[in-house]
């Protein structure tokens, strides 16, 4: 991988990075691609997520934004 493709990857990981350890959205939906990983070693987790591939931090960065915002919606119309 070169340089200039290097840092979209990080970025990616270190976005993903906080939402290895808990969903941001309580309680987390066992559906959610993460939900079994998170019960996981830390060290596992980071290794897990340093294997990835550039298409599978997007898919998940672009799954965890979706399932974020259809979770605060939820939450705003239960509030509403």
């Amino acid at each position: 991988m070169n340089a200039t493709k290097m840092y979209p990857v990080r970025k990616l990981q270190a976005e993903l990075k906080s939402i290895l350890d808990s969903c941001p959205l309580k309680p987390c939906d066992s559906d959610c691609p993460l939900y079994d990983l998170r019960k996981m070693f830390c060290e596992t987790r980071q290794q897990w997520l340093a294997s990835l591939t550039e298409e599978d931090l997007i898919f998940l960065t672009a799954y965890h934004h979706v399932c974020e915002k259809v979770g605060l919606e939820s939450a705003a119309a239960v509030a509403g």
